[in-house]
């Protein structure tokens, strides 16, 4: 099944609730969003998943229902493993085109540490929703006048991208 198929049946409220549970698994980021939003996911494949979308599992259509059943169903454990959060990490650095140079410069700069081994598990995942929640597009511009040979005069400006110090956390 390719990542279009897959995405389809993750928003398709028909599909079994088997099937969700199998695209819960996904390697797709999205397509385990839509598992998320998706009414017809189990109660428990739900609570597995929450802590990578907490939005959407609050805003399935069916947690008003569960919620009536068991008012502490929300209770969600995270399984936190460091080493996948950090992979989670590193991918989304690459897909958005940030080097390990500026990942440190934010991490510095907002967190007091150099590197990601040094976060608390919460730092670790507030991170990785920055990231996830960046697109290229959307990331900080900012100007870089560079100084002719005699080191006096400015001699062009060009605009880079990620400059991780204005990035609003």
């Amino acid at each position: 099944m390719d990542i279009q198929q897959a995405r389809q049946l993750a928003q398709d409220e028909t599909t079994a609730p088997d099937k969700l549970t199998e695209l819960a698994r996904n390697k797709d980021l999205l397509t385990r969003q839509y598992v998320a939003s998706n009414p017809n996911t189990p109660a428990k494949i739900l609570l597995s998943i929450c802590w990578e979308f907490p939005n959407e599992v609050m805003n399935n259509p069916i947690i008003s229902l569960l919620l009536l059943e068991n008012p502490s169903i929300l209770t969600c454990k995270i399984p936190f493993d460091f080493n996948e959060i950090k992979k989670q990490t590193d991918w989304e650095m690459k897909r958005l085109g940030i080097t390990k140079g500026q990942g440190r410069q934010y991490l510095k700069q907002h967190y007091g540490k150099r590197s990601r081994l040094q976060l608390t598990d919460k730092e670790l995942l507030d991170f990785l929703y920055l990231l996830r929640s960046m697109s290229v597009n959307n990331l900080p511009t900012v100007s870089i006048k560079t100084k002719s040979a005699n080191n006096n005069q400015i001699t062009s400006a060009k605009s880079i991208q990620n400059d991780w110090s204005e990035i609003p956390f």
